[in-house]
């Protein structure tokens, strides 16, 4: 019981936590969130009116049956006309609901997908050292689905279902109060036995999201290290092993589903047994002339009994999806509270000038804490100077490369660009006064001038003449316009249509 009610508050905890994140983006669309709300009220205010019509309808039927003095054939007509147009207004609002509570949710979801995007770009290259690439992919889409679905159909049935029970109990409760205290004894049970259920489900879930992470890491690497996998004969190993994932991420997501599946046949046990109640004592209060419970009244509440079923239904799906949604919620806050440790000053100089002279002073830098690549190094790179740095392999080359345009920050020490620190800079003005080539000479999925141009503004891309001068500069210009497209012709993932020679040569065009 500790145990349970542990996880519980956790759940709870988690939820209270993550979600008020999310009221920014809803902020944005306040006054459409009201309208939609505003439909949804109405959809079950003028549904709920329809069975006591039926009410209405029948007692007129059954008094002429019965030979009273009825109220007319154009009485009776009213009332089918009535439920028609209550019938169609309450439809037509409920389009409207739809259409606007799930535009919102895709709107957030579009708002929160290209911050998410912004952040991750932010983040300096040691955090994507620690993160696997499938597991971010994992995070920037499956992830923020399930929280759409949360903000889509899991803010919309909910309130819904509140509007629609609270009509349907007004109008059960005009017709017979006792039939309607007895009538809320298996909604009762049904809320009990939910509680349960869906603490099983989220933790399920949460463990489907994780083998899905791995998953996507192990296929994202295989297909990008596709020549070495063949160059060293593994595809039949690499098979066996995405197999194993594929069969446990099966496993997880049949113990998943058969938690989730518990939960409808106990909603339908849950409203049958409800009407095997209404059904036992509303007979009895019908056959009770001194209640003043007819057919009419009888009619009408079995079809409130049957309009409660949705929301029940609903109020457990929908605790699923807000379940789901929360852990996906905190898997993508888990990205989005990871603070850049590289940053601008809070008072940044003027861009840096052209001179480019560099100097190392001190300089010591660690990927883990106590053991450094670099130690106190001091070093003066004249302007208009050409270093080569040779050493050993890890010894610090690449890093001594990178710290210039802060993709690293040293532990200890400074970095000066013409006779100013490099963390006085903004990170723009800094790197774009930087070229750097690096010896992973990736290649966009874009054109050749594309990935050229990578790194120029809109109005020097469209330059005449600027991605070409680059080119020749770099000796490319000669192959590239022996291709059938030239210098739109598209280059794979990794460059893939690039020999080597040529992607180190494009690197250093752009």
């Amino acid at each position: 019981m500790t145990s349970d009610a542990s996880q519980e508050t956790a759940g709870l905890a988690a939820a209270r936590r993550e979600i008020p994140t999310l009221f920014p983006y809803l902020k944005q669309y306040r006054r459409t969130l009201v309208i939609g709300v505003a439909c949804v009220l109405i959809t079950a205010a003028t549904a709920s009116v329809l069975p006591l019509l039926v009410s209405r309808t029948l007692k007129h039927i059954t008094q002429h049956l019965a030979g009273s003095e009825g109220l007319g054939e154009q009485r009776l007509i009213l009332y089918f006309l009535a439920i028609l147009g209550f019938a169609l207004l309450s439809a037509v609002f409920r389009f409207y609901q739809r259409w606007i509570l799930i535009g919102i949710s895709r709107k957030v979801e579009y708002d929160l997908r290209n911050d998410l995007f912004a952040h991750l770009l932010r983040l300096p290259p040691a955090y994507f050292d620690r993160m696997t690439t499938g597991d971010i992919i994992a995070r920037a889409t499956n992830d923020l689905n399930q929280v759409r679905s949360m903000l889509g159909p899991g803010l919309m049935y909910p309130i819904n279902a509140f509007f629609t029970m609270a009509c349907v109990l007004a109008g059960m409760c005009y017709l017979s109060p006792v039939l309607t205290l007895v009538a809320l004894f298996p909604p009762l049970l049904m809320a009990f036995g939910t509680n349960r259920l869906v603490k099983v489900v989220e933790e399920r879930f949460t463990l489907v999201q994780e083998q899905f992470s791995k998953i996507s890491t192990y296929v994202q690497e295989n297909l990008t290290g596709i020549r070495v996998v063949k160059a060293y004969v593994r595809e039949d190993a690499e098979v066996e092993a995405i197999r194993d994932l594929n069969r446990d991420y099966l496993e997880k997501n049949l113990s998943y589903f058969r938690a989730e599946g518990a939960l409808y046949p106990f909603f339908a046990f849950s409203h049958n047994l409800g009407r095997f109640v209404v059904l036992g004592f509303g007979s009895f209060l019908m056959m009770s002339p001194r209640w003043g419970f007819d057919v009419g009244d009888f009619a009408a509440f079995l079809i409130y009994l049957n309009m409660l079923l949705f929301p029940m239904i609903s109020i457990g799906w929908v605790l699923n999806v807000i379940q789901r949604g929360v852990v996906s919620l905190q898997r993508i806050n888990e990205v989005m509270d990871t603070e850049p440790s590289i940053k601008d000053p809070a008072d940044p100089c003027a861009p840096p000038p052209t001179r480019g002279e560099i100097v190392f002073r001190d300089v010591t830098f660690e990927y883990i804490p106590g053991r450094p690549v670099l130690r106190s190094l001091n070093l003066e790179i004249p302007a208009g100077a050409t270093v080569g740095i040779v050493g050993a392999t890890g010894s610090g080359k690449s890093t001594l490369a990178h710290l210039v345009p802060r993709l690293q920050d040293p532990v200890r020490g400074e970095i000066l660009i013409d006779g100013v620190p490099a963390r006085n800079y903004r990170l723009k003005d800094l790197r774009k006064a930087i070229g750097l080539v690096s010896q992973d000479h990736f290649m966009f999925s874009a054109t050749v001038r594309k990935n050229i141009a990578f790194g120029l503004s809109p109005e020097e891309f469209l330059a005449d003449g600027v991605v070409e001068e680059a080119s020749r500069l770099a000796a490319l210009h000669d192959n590239v316009i022996e291709f059938p497209q030239g210098y739109e012709t598209l280059v794979g993932e990794r460059g893939i249509t690039l020999s080597g020679g040529q992607r180190q040569r494009a690197a250093i065009a752009r």
